[in-house]
């Protein structure tokens, strides 16, 4: 029975707290705003372009790749190295076109492998 009581009687506080929490009524009512959009007439000045400043930019040059190749020379000696292009077929015509028959051409992962340790190592 003395539980019962507690329990009616906190959920009596409980709802007197939310009441003066939060009121039923509004005092303020919102009112409806209305908002014109101003339009703005925006001119683009296409003449920048013509300007030297403009001529003069270099374009972005490709993003080169590193692989590591092996390849064999005409007396069948194996060569193994590292060349950087844009695509493995660029690396392999160019490789093909010093005289190499290539055997492999991978791409080298990118990133570090000791990511702790710092850039420049003086020897």
């Amino acid at each position: 029975m003395v539980f019962w009581i507690i329990a009616v009687l906190l959920i009596l506080v409980l709802f007197i707290i939310s009441l003066v929490t939060f009121p039923p009524g509004l005092k303020y009512k919102p009112s409806v705003v209305s908002m014109e959009i101003e339009k703005i007439d925006v001119k683009i000045n296409f003449s920048v372009i013509d300007s030297e400043l403009v001529k003069k930019l270099e374009p972005f040059k490709d993003i080169t790749t590193e692989f590591i190749y092996t390849t064999q020379n005409k007396d069948g000696r194996q060569i193994k190295g590292k060349i950087s292009a844009v695509s493995k077929n660029e690396a392999k015509v160019f490789l093909e076109g010093t005289g190499l028959k290539v055997l492999t051409l991978e791409s080298v992962a990118i990133g570090r492998d000791e990511p702790f340790t710092i850039y420049y190592q003086p020897k």
